[in-house]
């Protein structure tokens, strides 16, 4: 039996023997009854640890597709006759033959981080999102209750599958502030930036297909590209936001489909791209036409400098794909995003929209379309900036406390989070896991990294979210958790 293995793969070792001998008896090439290797075998042929073998067994056996027996080994499951298929039951789909391999090794870790954030009493550090003091409670009940109460009637339910026509008009409007300059027809609108990313993906990747990424990156944009079929090959950033040194260099190597970047303030690092590598960035996609995407969900949220210029804002040949999203500055839990892009584009996703959807979520864009008009998005974005810049202060006056035990970090000067480097020795799970039993949530670095090979010694802190008196709270017990761990970590050196 042969197997091989790519020891330079982001996927798993096992995966890779798992899912070759599953292929071969899927395709009858080993057929029931007939003996696998056996582990020493296998992981001394495949210069492996013994461990990697046995954990690629395993699964197999999970899945009724192989069998172990004493004195004998492993052996391929004779199929619907076998004891295992009986057991099952022969009219019971099985599940792990019918799901994709790439959806049953799906990476849940940053999805259960998420979901403990919204735990009953867990300080949340960890989530992205708006805060709860942003828009008054009565003046969004009473918006709804006129919108309910509309002469428009039954009609209003339904949106066109571009969006809402009133709110794409002041969506143009809200676009030139930014100096970028669009039509209705140039806008799509999408219930959160996520789906915008899926679609846009499901419109242009091929599998097999390259997608340059910025690195670090959030784990929804990387997994959105992986599950389309996408190669993602990320390039490193720094302070002045992603790397372009190498950018040409690298788009001859490896012939990207697409770039993506983030035009804001980058989650996780905070860092903004500087003036010249944009232009590079555009320079490299006209001279090879390879589209943009540009995420943009917080180049509104500056404390210190003035407005940053989008790269759709100095896109001369139409190339960059735009997306927007409301996040941070709407009402949390009414996501709602768009995006800027060809015309011809933009009908393909409107199109993919009628194939999967009803509609977008009719009454958020009523909403968002009747703040727009009533030029109150506008109006808040000071409101908003002077509410997350207090407590980022927040935030900082406690991080300084660990500066002496070896904590690095820098003070964001716009978005919402800290990017942190902790102390030597300490690891991010090590910090998380101490936070988690003390009822606070932060996200571990190495999640940022697609091939899971940095990012084990920072975490990442969010200050949008939580009322300053529970930021107040959640900081004093994370002070005391790292500088704890310090110190226990100083006593076994």
């Amino acid at each position: 039996m042969r197997i091989s293995i790519d020891k330079e793969s982001r996927k798993p070792v096992y995966w890779q023997i798992e899912n070759q001998i599953k292929s071969k008896i899927l395709k009858r090439e080993l057929i029931g009854g007939m003996k696998l290797p056996s582990e020493r075998f296998l992981s001394g042929m495949l210069s492996i640890h013994r461990n990697t073998v046995t954990h690629a067994y395993n699964e197999l056996k999970a899945q009724g597709l192989i069998e172990s027996k004493h004195g004998v080994g492993y052996i391929v499951a004779k199929g619907d006759e076998t004891k295992t298929s009986k057991k099952r039951g022969n009219d019971k789909v099985n599940w792990h033959h019918a799901i994709k391999n790439e959806y049953l090794d799906y990476e849940s870790t940053f999805d259960d981080i998420f979901i403990s954030n919204q735990e009953k009493g867990v300080i949340s550090f960890g989530g992205g999102m708006a805060s709860t003091e942003i828009f008054s409670e009565g003046e969004t009940a009473k918006i709804f209750k006129d919108i309910l109460s509309s002469k428009e009637g039954k009609s209003q339910y339904f949106t066109p599958y571009k969006g809402d026509r009133t709110l794409r008009r002041e969506l143009v409007s809200f676009l030139s502030t930014k100096g970028i300059h669009a039509s209705e027809s140039n806008i799509q609108v999408m219930s959160e930036m996520n789906q915008a990313l899926d679609f846009i993906a499901t419109v242009l990747i091929e599998k097999g297909d390259c997608v340059l990424l910025q690195e670090p990156v959030s784990p929804d944009v990387y997994r959105t590209f992986e599950f389309a079929g996408a190669d993602v090959f990320t390039v490193p950033t720094d302070e002045g936001g992603i790397i372009t040194e190498d950018l040409e260099e690298i788009i001859q190597l490896k012939k990207p489909k697409l770039i993506f970047v983030t035009s804001g303030f980058n989650d996780p690092t905070g860092a903004v791209i500087k003036l010249e590598r944009r232009k590079d960035i555009l320079r490299v996609s006209n001279k090879y036409r390879i589209p943009i995407i540009e995420e943009d969900e917080s180049s509104d949220l500056f404390y210190e400098e003035s407005k940053i210029p989008t790269l759709k804002s100095m896109d001369v040949n139409n190339n960059v794909i735009y997306i927007y999203t409301f996040q941070f500055t709407f009402i949390p839990g009414l996501t709602m995003a768009f995006i800027v892009g060809d015309v011809k584009l933009i009908d393909c996703l409107s199109n993919v929209v009628s194939a999967r959807l009803l509609s977008i979520n009719w009454i958020t864009q009523k909403l968002m379309a009747r703040y727009l008009l009533d030029g109150k998005i506008v109006e808040s974005m000071e409101e908003i900036r002077k509410l997350y810049k207090g407590k980022r202060d927040l935030m900082d006056k406690y991080l300084k406390e660990l500066l002496p035990y070896g904590f690095i970090y820098s003070v964001p000067k716009g978005g919402v989070y800290y990017w942190c480097k902790l102390p030597k020795g300490i690891t991010s799970k090590q910090i998380y896991n101490d936070a988690k039993r003390e009822d606070i949530s932060l996200i571990p670095g190495e999640i940022f990294y697609p091939n899971k090979n940095n990012g084990y010694d920072m975490i990442r802190l969010n200050f949008s979210y939580e009322s300053a008196d529970r930021i107040d709270e959640g900081m004093k017990k994370f002070v005391k958790i790292v500088k704890k761990s310090v110190l226990e970590h100083q006593k076994c050196i």
